[in-house]
């Protein structure tokens, strides 16, 4: 009946009088309300299964277009893994690959199906299997850490190859290492890359060694040859070498002969190498020969020259070389060239540029030595040269200056004898004209004399007042022709030097002559004075000043060149020959004094001579002052003076100087001398040197402690005076000193 009852499509009113019909009525109320949960139960079923079917078709769509998507996915990742450069490989936890990319192919040389469970170390060189190993455990036991490291892969056919390796550990959800998985990159390009720059810079070193090796030292030949070991070093080759090109004088053949050569260490036992003293590169290889000469370099496989190269090169064990050109001056001078005979070398075009450029430093250095034999070739020349001419003028000047002394001497005593007027007018001349060519002869006497050094020097102490005076005397007369107000401004006192007399008054002679001839109106002044600056030698300086023409500023720097003047050529406005500066200052200078002058156009000039003063021996102790107070040091000297002879600085490292120049008695020594050294620095520095060990030091200081003296004696001084300086008082000290030591010394 329930089958019958839902089979039925009715509505509710109709299957209820169909259960009536056949039930009682209580029982048809239980019937009715059963089928009405049933009948909702099902319409809830069959909504579900509508919805479920609706469901699953979308669901079919989705897992339909997401498989596509997957297929196109893995598609693409396949292409992506087979184009790309780099291997990609997946390892088992033995190592063993499982998984590789087409890339594999190009890196090993070995196919993909050939190299599959394989143990990639199998293609490892054997030196670097076990590091790698190494590194696969380490990163298996850290978990997280990843394998980086630098191979070599041995290729199928042999070749090696770098490879960079990048991998990390793989493992399952159980914490098992299931193999490794990574990234395999050819970095020999690269590898090559850098140990070519790493050559170039070892070669452009040996070029700035080389360079340093030809510049500093002295023999031209060992220079060459501690170049060629350098650069040798730098390239790793077995010879290095040098050659000349030159012209055969006996076959007149074009040929390049050795001029240095460097081979590399042979090992204990390994043969000599072959050398090749001269090679003709003409006849081997003309090609070459024009290459070479037109600046290009040379370098290639011994097996791939030309056939007479090849055949010579092979003779001596060549296997691969290299030919830079020399050239100096736009001419081919010679080559240097490097030679590999244990293994085959192709020279990179970077390192080409730099043995191009090793090869115009050798040349550089060619030219110089060429160049420097030249000049000492040439200063020889000229050396002999000015001895002849010097010689020549010494011998000429001393055949004229023989009758000169008849003429002068006959004139003289006719001068005197004539009473004619006329007469006894021209005999002066002639006079005045004979003393004039004597002068001239003097003076190119002089000249000649320094320049073929004969000079003799007779140094002696030299009165430079009286000197200035005598001279100033003998060109009075000339002054007063002229109307020109003559000034001599002498100290009280004499100035000495040390020095030759005849020279310094020819010096002076030629200032105060020239000072009258270039001045036609006005004064000449002469001075003499003391000089002396700080930390400079004391001179004797004689000033001569006139008011007359002046030198122009082109002409300063050529008026004490020989036989140059300021007025010169067919329009000179002075007589002379222009040497009078130019042995004035030769002879101060061979007495170690200098000359210098001002001028000014118009205005007039002033010379200065400056010679060292003379060294006064007069029996009274030499102290040395230190001291930077100006009034201390002029009150010591009023004090003391007449008993001491005096120096005095102001600084400690002037008085070290001064202390090594001169051998002092004793010192009085400032112990603040402000900036610089202290005092007591300056009398250690002094006990440190024999002579002034037993020397007195006199200490002067305002400072006055309780110790002052002990710390001072033990500091180096002999006594200690405290300061304000007492005229007696400081007298007393000063004598108590030096006759204390003079004591000493005769008990000694």
């Amino acid at each position: 009946m329930y089958q019958r009852i839902m089979d039925i499509n009715g509505s509710n009113e109709e299957i209820r009088r169909i259960i009536e019909e056949k039930l009682s009525p209580s029982d048809a109320e239980k019937v009715h309300a059963e089928f009405l949960r049933l009948r909702e139960d099902a319409e809830q079923s069959k909504n579900k299964y509508r919805k479920a079917i609706r469901e699953n078709a979308v669901l079919s769509t989705l897992l339909k277009n997401i498989s596509e998507d997957l297929r196109n996915r893995e598609r693409k990742y396949r292409e992506l893994v087979e184009t790309i450069n780099e291997v990609i490989f997946t390892a088992d936890d033995a190592g063993r690959l499982i998984f590789l990319n087409a890339a594999w192919e190009d890196v090993s040389g070995y196919t993909v199906e050939e190299s599959l469970k394989r143990d990639l170390a199998e293609f490892i060189h054997p030196d670097l299997r076990r590091p790698l190993r190494d590194q696969m455990g380490f990163a298996a036991d850290k978990r997280e850490a990843s394998i980086d490291i630098e191979l070599q892969f041995i290729k199928k056919n042999g070749w090696l190859r770098w490879v960079e390796l990048t991998a990390s550990p793989v493992f399952t959800e159980q914490g098992r290492l299931e193999g490794f998985s990574g990234i395999i990159r050819d970095v020999t390009d690269r590898k090559n890359a850098n140990e070519a720059l790493f050559r170039q810079r070892n070669l452009l070193q040996s070029v700035a060694d080389a360079a340093r090796a030809l510049i500093h030292t002295g023999d031209f030949q060992k220079s060459l040859a501690e170049a060629l070991r350098h650069l040798g070093e730098a390239t790793n080759v077995d010879r290095v070498y040098l050659y000349k090109r030159q012209i055969n004088v006996e076959t007149s053949e074009l040929e390049f002969y050795k001029i240095v050569t460097w081979t590399r260490p042979r090992a204990l036992g390994e043969p000599p190498m072959p050398d090749h003293t001269v090679f003709r590169v003409d006849a081997l290889a003309p090609e070459w020969y024009r290459d070479l000469a037109e600046g290009k370099m040379v370098s290639d496989l011994v097996d791939r020259f030309p056939e007479g190269a090849r055949e010579f090169f092979e003779r001596h064990g060549v296997v691969s070389s290299a030919l830079a050109p020399i050239h100096i001056k736009d001419e081919f001078w010679g080559v240097v060239g490097f030679d590999d005979c244990a293994k085959p070398r192709e020279w990179s075009w970077g390192e080409e540029s730099v043995l191009r450029a090793i090869a115009t430093s050798v040349g550089y250095a060619v030219e110089r030595e060429r160049d420097k034999k030249r000049l000492i070739d040439a200063k020889r020349e000229s050396e002999e040269a000015n001895r002849l001419k010097s010689s020549f003028l010494a011998n000429i000047s001393h055949e004229l200056r023989t009758p000169m002394n008849g003429i002068l001497g006959f004139t003289s005593i006719l001068a005197n004898e004539l009473t004619d007027e006329r007469l006894n007018g021209m005999v002066r001349n002639m006079n005045q004209s004979a003393k004039r060519l004597l002068e001239t002869l003097n003076l190119l006497l002089d000249l000649s004399t320094i320049e073929s050094n004969r000079v003799e020097l007779e140094l002696e102490r030299v009165d430079v007042t009286a000197a200035t005076r005598s001279v100033v005397d003998a060109h009075r007369a000339e002054a007063e022709r002229k109307s020109l107000a003559f000034d001599l401004r002498l100290p009280e006192d004499p100035v000495y030097v040390k020095g030759d007399e005849r020279m310094l008054r020819v010096a002076l002679g030629n200032l105060v002559g020239n000072a009258i001839k270039f001045t036609e109106k006005g004064s000449v002044g002469v001075e003499v004075a003391r000089r002396q600056s700080e930390g400079e030698t004391a001179t004797a300086r004689v000033s001569v000043s006139d008011t007359g023409v002046g030198v122009e500023p082109a002409k300063r720097a050529l008026i004490f060149d020989a036989f140059r003047q300021a007025s010169e050529g067919k329009n000179r406005s002075f007589e002379g020959i222009g040497l009078g500066l130019t042995i004035s200052r030769r002879f101060l200078e061979l007495m170690g004094g200098t000359i210098s002058f001002e001028s000014e156009i118009g205005e007039g000039s002033t010379f200065h001579i400056d010679a060292p003063l003379a060294e006064l021996d007069d029996g009274r102790p030499r102290v040395l002052l230190v001291e930077d107070d100006k009034n201390a040091i002029d009150l010591i000297r009023v004090f003391v003076g007449d008993l001491f002879r005096i120096d005095a600085v102001t600084n400690g490292l002037t008085a070290l100087e001064r202390a090594a120049d001169v051998n002092y008695d004793a010192f009085i020594m400032d112990i603040n001398l402000g900036e610089g050294m202290h005092g007591l620095q300056v009398v250690r520095s002094l006990r440190d040197q024999t002579r002034y060990e037993d020397v007195p030091i006199l200490a002067v200081t305002a400072f006055a402690g309780a110790n002052s003296k002990e710390d001072f004696v033990a500091a180096g001084c002999t006594d200690y005076y405290a300061k304000p300086i007492i005229r007696d008082k400081f007298r007393n000290a000063m004598v108590r000193l030096l006759n204390a030591a003079a004591s000493d010394s005769a008990t000694s």
